[in-house]
């Protein structure tokens, strides 16, 4: 049996005494040595004495580098704690005022490549919102088709208009149809009566507000009634819906019920009652009518004449129709009755083939196959080209930061590695950097929120009407968010990498060797990247400056100098403008047109020559009078100038009209 050991042990409470205030990663240490000094006590002085030199010796590590730390005192190493964050901010704006060059370089680039994204984001975000709003949306479209004349020989063309009678008569025959609404856009001046004076005159500058249309027209499309019965406002003829801004226009700030009955004047004799008033959209919408008259008054006044309902066989793009599909329904669905419709409305005898189609509400502020003349039409390609360049120019800036900072960051290699000698982690580390960018992109941030209202004001002519810049729109917010966090990221992450990356020892004696033998790859690719996106930026500038160049000096085949248009109607009285404009010091020679030599708007008319066969097809003309060529100075190639007739009696075709009839090309004199 072995003999119990006689060893004495130091003073119980002075042990727990030790533990309770001892920090514990120095308790073991602390404890074994102050053991070992009392085992030697003892055998020196006696247990009294050594019990008394041991609660000495506890007392005396009652100091602070030994004392226990409290849980809410390690917490201040977090690296969202708020100490620590009121730190990095301090270290970051000492940082970033120390290096003032490159500091305004960096935010130099990355401010214009926010506001750059900024701006491109308001566009395209605006354009791609039109008529997104309209409750049952996916359910709406708008009647189209595909006109073919001179059959069976013509050419065929999609159209966004329909023959007059189409609507009336898809309503009765279409099933699957809910609801089909018909309208005629108009050109008027506006008359109001103003008692025994002279009525009021409001000129109609937009061609795209005023329409006869349906009363399903408001079946289909939501709006807020201020004033009248929607149900029947438009059911009689003469009557009348005005949107809420045109109505101050004609009736100023007369209270809206007492403007209801006013009488309104279109094309100086068709007398209309207002019967309601509505409260026009106010997000973008290609739908900007605000006068509504009803469909009603066509057959009741001198509307008829330029509107014959029962037209077949004839098209203009004034004649619309929307209609509304039940829930479930697709367009596809409706293509064979569309086809069988055609069939039997559309002869062999007739001039004019007509296949109804269907459009979607989305795709109509886009698709310019489907001309009208009240849409004005976005290309859907070069707004995600603009989004494209958006991320380009955002990535561009991003890579500029990323190179000035890893070619500083030699200057910042020994306060990393002293950080990292009294303790800082790489996380740490990390966030420091990156908290630096962040500064940095929040500032760039601000800065584009102030500039953006001006350069919209400045480019008003380049951008769409309507576009406003709105801070507080949710949309709005979301985009700055994500913009700040990725621009921070990917501007931050890499320099906050390798800033991090370098070993202690080496950068306090002057090295900047990184850890794990890193050759800086990334860095020369995005240096080489840069340089190319440079060359290719000049390369691209000298081309365009050489197209435009060619664009500028290029002979048209006329010429343009000192040449003025002025829009006027196409009655009498621009006759009498024309002579009175002949009479004027300085004008060598006028001319009547509807269209002048270059430009998207022309006539489409069907001419038949008669030679040796009859030649039947569709032609763009340009149509002018007897002074159209001289003005101009289009060179002949044969024949002479067309002379003044009442009537068309003559006309002068181009080399590809005179090939497609037969004619051989000849050379130019």
């Amino acid at each position: 049996m072995t003999p119990t050991s006689n060893r004495q042990t130091p003073p119980r409470w002075a042990d727990r005494l030790l533990e309770l205030f001892c920090n514990p990663h120095l308790l073991e240490e602390v404890q074994g040595d102050l053991h070992e000094r009392f085992g030697r006590d003892v055998r020196d002085m006696g247990l009294h004495r050594a019990n008394q030199r041991y609660w000495v010796n506890v007392l005396r590590f009652v100091r602070p580098f030994a004392l226990k730390r409290q849980p809410s005192q390690y917490t201040s190493l977090s690296l969202v704690n708020p100490l620590m964050l009121r730190n990095y901010f301090k270290t970051s704006i000492r940082n970033l005022t120390k290096h003032k060059v490159s500091t305004l370089i960096n935010l130099f680039g990355l401010t214009l490549g926010v506001t750059a994204c900024l701006v491109i984001y308001l566009i395209t975000n605006y354009e791609l919102s039109y008529d997104t709003f309209h409750p049952d949306r996916e359910r709406i479209y708008r009647l189209v088709g595909e006109s073919q004349y001179g059959k069976p020989a013509g050419e065929k063309h999609p159209v966004g208009f329909i023959p007059n009678a189409v609507p009336g008569a898809i309503r009765k025959e279409i099933t699957g149809i809910e609801t089909v609404a018909a309208f005629h856009n108009i050109s008027s001046d506006v008359l109001i009566p103003n008692g025994k004076e002279k009525p009021k005159r409001f000129e109609g500058k937009k061609h795209n507000e005023i329409i006869v249309v349906e009363p399903q027209y408001f079946d289909i499309f939501t709006y807020t009634w201020l004033a009248g019965n929607p149900k029947t406002a438009l059911t009689e003829p003469f009557k009348l819906v005005l949107s809420e801004r045109k109505a101050r226009t004609y009736f100023g700030n007369l209270p809206l019920e007492k403007i209801i009955g006013k009488e309104v004047i279109y094309q100086d004799s068709v007398r209309v009652s207002v019967a309601g008033i509505v409260q026009a959209w106010k997000q973008p919408t290609d739908l900007v009518f605000t006068d509504f008259i009803s469909f009603a008054t066509i057959q009741a006044s001198q509307f008829k004449r330029d509107i014959d309902l029962n037209q077949w066989n004839d098209i203009w793009s004034a004649s619309q129709a929307f209609v509304k599909l039940p829930k479930g329904t697709m367009p596809d669905q409706l293509t064979a009755q569309f086809s069988r419709f055609s069939k039997a409305h559309y002869t062999k005898e007739m001039d004019l083939n007509f296949i109804p189609a269907l459009q979607p509400l989305s795709d109509l502020h886009f698709n310019d196959n489907y001309a009208d003349n009240y849409s004005r039409k976005a290309h859907l390609p070069t707004l995600y080209g603009l989004m494209a360049i958006a991320g380009f120019i955002l990535l561009i800036a991003a890579i500029n930061f990323i190179n000035l900072s890893t070619a500083q960051s030699v200057q910042r290699a020994k306060e990393t590695g002293i950080r990292k000698v009294m303790g800082s982690s790489r996380a740490n580390l990390i966030f420091q950097f990156l908290s630096e960018t962040t500064y940095l992109t929040v500032l760039a941030v601000l800065i584009s929120l102030a500039l953006v209202s001006p350069i919209l004001s400045v480019f008003q002519s380049l951008t769409p009407e309507g576009l406003t810049f709105d801070l507080f729109n949710w949309q709005t917010l979301i985009f700055l968010g994500v913009v700040t966090v990725t621009t921070s990221l990917l501007s931050g992450f890499y320099p906050s990498w390798v800033l991090s990356s370098y070993v202690p020892v080496l950068t306090l004696k002057g090295q900047t060797a990184l850890t794990g033998g890193q050759k800086g790859y990334l860095r020369k690719g995005l240096i080489v990247f840069q340089f190319t996106v440079s060359l290719v930026f000049i390369i691209g500038t000298l081309m365009v400056t050489r197209q435009l160049n060619f664009m500028r000096n290029k002979d048209l085949g006329f010429t343009t100098d000192a040449v003025i248009e002025v829009h006027t109607l196409r009655d009498d009285r621009s006759l009498v403008l024309a002579q009175k404009i002949r009479q004027l010091a300085g004008v060598e020679r006028a001319t009547l047109q509807w269209f002048p030599p270059m430009g998207q708007a022309y006539m489409v008319t069907k001419l038949n020559y008669r030679g040796k066969k009859n030649i039947e097809m569709d032609v763009s003309a340009k149509v002018g009078d007897e002074n159209f060529i001289p003005l101009y100075k289009l060179r002949l190639l044969a024949g002479r100038n067309y002379m003044k007739s009442d009537s068309l009696r003559e006309m002068v075709i181009n080399t590809t009209y005179a090939k497609a009839l037969g004619f051989k090309n000849q050379p130019m004199p």
